[in-house]
């Protein structure tokens, strides 16, 4: 085997005639025996054990392994652009959809805010509006315990009256008896006229 090195460039040539068969000293291995692909000598071939097999010239062999390795290599480097352009596919949709998830997070996140700002707004409301029924509930509630008030107020009053009416002496004369039913009757009719004020019993207290 020589190896040459020019600008660079390695070039590898075989010298068969160099290489002599072990089995037969003296002859070079210039032939190739097909079914057990290695080289052998003419008497390998002739005489010895690769006697009937098949047999090429190296020259020939080699141009068309060449021609193989070739195509094997012209195949190998059309899958491997094929592959290379695949990579720079999936990069490009990675980027792609590293770019959508970015954009998809920045809208969710907006509307997020959004949510958030509505939830405020509508709790500002709905607190206001509680208040305002409160105020209203408690302003029902004080007018109607001052009802209640007033109504206790007169009940004690007549039931005042009634007790200095119970301890007038009406078997003392007739003049006493006289004042008692004329006082009396003022009584009754003022315990029966209706009261000045609202009912508490039909007040209404919306909560």
């Amino acid at each position: 085997v020589t190896c040459n090195v020019a600008r660079g460039q390695a070039k590898v040539s075989w010298n068969f005639s160099a290489m002599g068969c072990e089995r037969h000293p003296g002859e070079s291995l210039k032939l190739w025996c097909v079914p057990c692909r290695e080289l052998m000598c003419p008497y390998c071939m002739t005489i010895g054990s690769h006697k009937g097999h098949e047999g090429k010239e190296v020259s020939e062999v080699a141009t068309f392994e060449k021609q193989v390795v070739v195509k094997m290599n012209q195949t190998l480097d059309r899958t491997l652009q094929r592959r290379q352009e695949e990579v720079a596919e999936m990069e490009r949709v990675r980027m792609l959809l590293g770019a959508v998830a970015k954009k998809g997070e920045e809208n969710i996140r907006k509307v997020i805010a959004e949510l958030h700002q509505l939830l405020a707004a509508e709790e500002q409301q709905l607190l206001a509006s509680l208040t305002a029924r409160r105020a209203n509930a408690v302003a029902e509630l004080d007018r109607g315990l001052n009802v209640v008030q007033q109504a206790v107020a007169d009940l004690s009053k007549k039931q005042a009256d009634a007790l200095r009416f119970q301890e007038l002496p009406v078997e003392s004369s007739q003049h006493a008896a006289a004042e008692f039913l004329a006082g009396l009757q003022g009584m009754l009719d003022m315990m029966h006229a209706p009261p000045a004020y609202d009912d508490p019993a039909t007040a209404t207290v919306q909560v």
